[in-house]
């Protein structure tokens, strides 16, 4: 059970970075073994969780610049953590993935740099060309699956039966994360109002861009 987060939208405009920030910091309850992000392309991996890694100056100033975001909390299953290849954010070509779930069988063809089982969607999406082209193949693996990717223009978000996801719409930007309970409890802590997180649907493919 991992954390994941995503942001598209314009800066830091209406209250982005803060609640952004909050969203990083709460997903640690899915996951403190290691952290990880990606901000506009930059790709960040720390062994520390990521209430830790949210509260960093460094952070804090790829976060408040970024118009894409995407956060992830480590539980480790498949790799160690101390082993910084296994931790999220994966990276294959222009593809930046992170994951929640479990995929339990390496479909033939594919190499890993990892032992983390959530380097195989990366590399499945690089094999194929992209998300769109690698959906089904992704939707018929055995496990479950919930993943945000950034492939340099889109962040896609999927998921299957087998783990959750929710967005929200929030002044100029889409925030998304593991859980409800996760935005709900990120926008109270930073004293922002938001409407009701809406759940991704299982199965459907999701794709947000700046507009």
């Amino acid at each position: 059970m991992c954390g994941i987060m995503g942001y598209v939208g314009h800066g830091d405009k209406g209250g982005a970075l803060k609640l952004n920030l909050a969203l990083f910091s709460e997903i640690s309850r899915r996951g403190t073994h290691a952290s990880g992000y990606m901000a506009d392309g930059k790709v960040v991996k720390s062994m520390a969780p990521s209430y830790s890694l949210a509260l960093s100056n460094a952070t804090k100033a790829d976060f408040k610049m970024a118009n894409v975001i995407m956060g992830h909390a480590r539980y480790a299953t498949h790799g160690s953590p101390l082993r910084m290849e296994n931790n999220h954010p994966h990276v294959a070509g222009k593809y930046i993935l992170v994951h929640n779930g479990v995929i339990a069988v390496k479909p033939a063809g594919i190499k890993l740099e990892s032992e983390c089982d959530s380097e195989i969607l990366v590399r499945v999406i690089e094999r194929a060309g992209g998300v769109q082209q690698a959906y089904k193949e992704i939707m018929e693996l055995e496990g479950s699956l919930a993943i945000l990717c950034w492939d340099g223009e889109s962040l896609w978000f999927l998921r299957n039966t087998g783990s959750p996801g929710y967005y929200v719409e929030h002044g100029n930007g889409i925030f998304a994360a593991s859980t409800a309970e996760i935005i709900l409890d990120a926008a109270k802590r930073v004293g922002l109002e938001i409407g009701e997180p809406k759940r991704f649907k299982a199965g459907s493919l999701y794709r947000f861009f700046l507009q």
